[in-house]
């Protein structure tokens, strides 16, 4: 989808929230990023990227990506993606989105990602970033 593709190429490329490159007072979104410091725990060893196999659903994390193709990078792109969109309220917004997802990501609403990953929820709220904070319904005056 749309939003997908969006993230990906933000967090791919990286994003600095002001002007001077050379000002590292805000960690990026990209690979050298608090986030991919930050996501390892919730990972663990369920995904390729991190011990190059699933191990799902006998792993220790709440992200299990089977995705062979999607490295280190990819898989920071594809946190940063669901973690947006849990805390917006995207994947919720429709009824059963987060049984269907449950096998590949488990911090389906705002709140589970504020409990589940409270270091991640801090950097997707930062409004220094410019970050989303309302999830696109679609509706708009």
């Amino acid at each position: 989808n749309s939003s997908s593709r969006y993230l990906h190429r933000v967090c791919t490329s990286g994003v600095v929230a002001d002007d001077d490159p050379d000002d590292d007072k805000f960690p990026e979104l990209g690979t050298h990023s608090v986030t991919a410091v930050n996501m390892g725990a919730n990972v663990g060893d369920c995904g390729y990227a991190f011990n190059g196999t699933l191990t799902y659903p006998n792993c220790a994390g709440m992200y299990h990506y089977s995705d062979k193709t999607c490295g280190f990078s990819c898989l920071v792109s594809e946190y940063n993606y669901w973690s947006l969109t849990a805390i917006l309220g995207g994947q919720e917004a429709t009824a059963g989105r987060c049984d269907l997802i449950s096998e590949e990501w488990e911090l389906c609403t705002p709140e589970e990602m504020a409990e589940g990953d409270p270091a991640q929820y801090s950097v997707m709220t930062n409004a220094s970033y410019g970050l989303p904070t309302v999830w696109p319904l679609g509706g708009y005056s």
